[in-house]
């Protein structure tokens, strides 16, 4: 990256942070190892974590979704995408566990 180029991104980088922080969903990104990079409030919240303890471990371990019939837990979505990449949409009912 040039000199020309890093307000750019600097700028970029701060709407983004901003936007996660102003959204009602849950919102997890990671890397393609599947561990957490980023995290808004609202996931973390719902995962019962921290953004400081959540950082850099796997979504398996912070994401804990359960099937509401069944109390199955159910595979991370994440994981799944990462796994077979294509969109992933939840039909069933799930709750978060902590």
């Amino acid at each position: 990256m040039n000199e020309n180029e890093r307000p750019q991104v600097v700028a970029a980088e701060a709407r983004y942070r901003a936007t996660l922080a102003s959204l009602d969903d849950g919102v997890i990104s990671t890397d393609t190892q599947g561990r957490i990079d980023s995290l808004n409030s609202v996931a973390a919240r719902m995962a019962g974590w921290t953004e400081a303890e959540a950082l850099s471990r796997s979504c398996d371990a912070v994401v804990r979704l359960l099937d509401q019939a069944t109390r199955a837990v159910v595979e991370c979505p994440i994981a799944r995408v990462l796994r077979d990449p294509q969109t992933v949409t939840l039909r069933q009912r799930h709750r978060a566990r902590r």
